[in-house]
């Protein structure tokens, strides 16, 4: 078979040259016309050279591995190169199904293994891979059943995801399986060791920065984890690994995917009530008791996903200043239909700089809306003064935060994020600098008593629904702002009196839609179209002026459908 194979790839290669040799004499006797460059590489990359056992090609100075005559078994050490050019990638399939290797050894020099590599390379038991590889592509180790041993050392992987199969059962056959990472690896891509079932233990090295899903997930047999000193986010990278019992480390991690560890017998030997992972607040165990008091330690780093979401209700609830991350659908009780907030009697934020710096990153990442009372510094609020250090107000910073109703953003403050204040029942009142740029999407949704806004010059964006459903009864869009997203200020039913200022080209489609009390509308002389429904709703035909004249008015493009 492999006598037909090689036998095959030279007739190939052979075939090819004598077609670009005839080609280029024909065309070298054509006036005027040279040859181009690609001609000679083709050449160059169609022709082979063997070293040993080993065929190669040489293409830019660099040596890739096209084929390989095997012996009937042995351990096989890739040199770092071949007819003196540097060995930097293994092609595609140039191992595949060489049953009597039983270890190999990758050099430093090689940067990529190619699709298929060492596929089906059954008697194959040990791999090293060296550190300068940063791609393996699909298909590289499936089929090693009998491997015992991988020795990684590369520094950082693209990542693999589900069908890329790289390890795919790697080591199913025999009695163990076992990964060891060198120091020089910093990050260990998705889906890396998916379903190798043989996989006992694993020590995450000291450098690895960042684990990627389900780098573990599938291996049922994994009972002991170690996690280095600097890796930060555990995502879910050991789903189905139920049989984990021992669980080290982790005292650098400040984040954690909501159930990385459920269901494991770590989890189930942890007593009931708060359960930490390092630093990090995992969840609360079993049934939480009505007006339960919940302190998390000093020194707390982050709340995992979903850390409360089947708790009833929480009497009092305080966070730390070192904590840095909370997960999305934390204060989700998904014990309720429709994801209803945790009921939280009193919030108390022991610091409020730390807080703004918090990146909450997933939808209802802070849902608080049902605290009763939110004491920040020790002292109830109502009016919320940001910190002067604080540049950006975070994606749901403040969301459901029902006791405040007024907030006062200092100049340096450049954005507003994503919900910052949504659903803050009670806010009344806002002045938003001109140094902020942007606000943003569902800003102030929500926010059904907020009837005083200052937009200060200096605003270009206002985005979708940042002021959807408040009582804003008079507002003035200053010559700054340069779009308003779509809905932006809809519903919002007491608005009166409207100025759109002259750096609007466009208002969006139902920007102003059942802003039904609308009299008097003055648009500024830049609009050229309207949205549609961006007016529709209103109960009476309001006066509109246009700041420019009658002429150009006539020219403005204004979308009449309606839903």
């Amino acid at each position: 078979m492999n006598n037909r194979k090689h036998t095959l790839k030279r007739v190939f290669a052979c075939a090819v040259v004598v077609f670009m040799a005839i080609t280029a004499t024909i065309m070298s006797g054509v006036v005027g016309i040279e040859l181009p460059e690609w001609s000679e590489v083709f050449v160059t990359k169609a022709s082979a050279e063997t070293e040993g056992n080993l065929q190669y090609s040489v293409y830019n100075g660099k040596a890739t591995i096209t084929d390989y005559t095997p012996p009937n078994d042995g351990d096989l050490v890739i040199p770092d190169t071949l007819g003196g050019y540097p060995v930097t990638r293994i092609g595609n399939g140039a191992f595949v199904r060489c049953a009597g290797l039983t270890s190999v050894t990758i050099p430093d020099s090689v940067t990529s293994i190619g699709v298929g590599e060492f596929y089906g390379c059954t008697g194959l038991t040990s791999v090293t891979i060296g550190n300068s590889i940063t791609s393996i592509d699909i298909e590289a180790f499936e089929g090693c059943t009998g491997l015992t041993k991988i020795y990684w050392n590369a520094e950082s992987v693209s990542d693999f995801d589900s069908d890329s199969k790289v390890f795919y059962k790697a080591g199913t056959s025999g009695d163990g399986f076992d990964v060891v990472f060198g120091d020089n690896v910093k990050s260990i891509p998705a889906y890396a060791f998916y379903y190798c079932t043989g996989l006992t233990s694993i020590i995450i090295p000291d450098s690895v920065t960042s684990i990627d899903s389900c780098a573990f997930s599938g291996c049922y047999d994994l009972t002991s984890v170690t996690i280095g000193s600097v890796l930060k986010y555990i995502r879910n990278i050991f789903s189905g690994c139920n049989k984990i019992a021992t669980l080290k480390g982790a005292d650098s991690v400040e984040r954690i995917v909501g159930g990385a560890l459920d269901d494991t017998v770590w989890y189930e030997d942890q007593p009931f009530g708060d359960v930490y992972i390092g630093k990090v607040y995992y969840k609360y165990k079993g049934t939480m008791p009505d007006q339960t008091d919940i302190i998390l330690k000093k020194g707390t780093k982050g709340i995992t996903d979903g850390a409360f979401e089947n708790s009833s209700g929480i009497n009092t609830l305080t966070i730390p200043a070192s904590v840095t991350n909370i997960g999305s659908n934390v204060f989700v009780n998904k014990q309720h239909y429709g994801c209803k907030h945790v009921r939280i009697n009193t919030l108390k934020i022991e610091d409020l700089t730390a807080w703004c710096k918090i990146d909450f990153s997933g939808y209802y990442a802070n849902p608080l809306g049902g605290a009763g009372t939110v004491t920040i510094n020790g002292k109830t609020v109502s009016t919320l003064t940001i910190p002067s250090s604080i540049t950006e107000i975070k994606n749901y910073s403040f969301c459901g935060f029902w006791t405040i109703n007024k907030v006062v953003i200092p100049k340096s403050v450049k954005s507003i994020g994503t919900s910052a204040f949504d659903d803050c029942d009670n806010l009344r009142s806002i002045t938003v600098p001109g140094s902020v740029k942007k606000i943003g999407d569902s800003a102030f949704e929500d926010c059904n008593y907020l009837s005083y806004v200052e937009l200060e010059n200096g605003i270009e964006t206002i985005g979708g629904k940042a002021f959807y459903d408040t009582a804003i009864r008079y507002l003035i869009i200053p010559d700054s702002v340069k779009s308003i997203g779509y809905e932006a200020f809809n519903c919002c039913h007491d608005l009166t009196d409207l100025t759109v200022g002259n750096g609007i080209t466009a208002i969006g489609a139902n920007a102003f839609k059942e802003s039904y009390s609308l009299t008097r509308i003055r648009i500024g002389k830049n609009v050229k179209s309207i949205g549609g429904n961006a007016f529709s709703g209103l109960k009476n035909i309001p006066t509109v002026y246009y700041a420019d004249n009658q002429t150009a008015w006539k020219n403005v493009s204004i979308d009449k459908r309606h839903d």
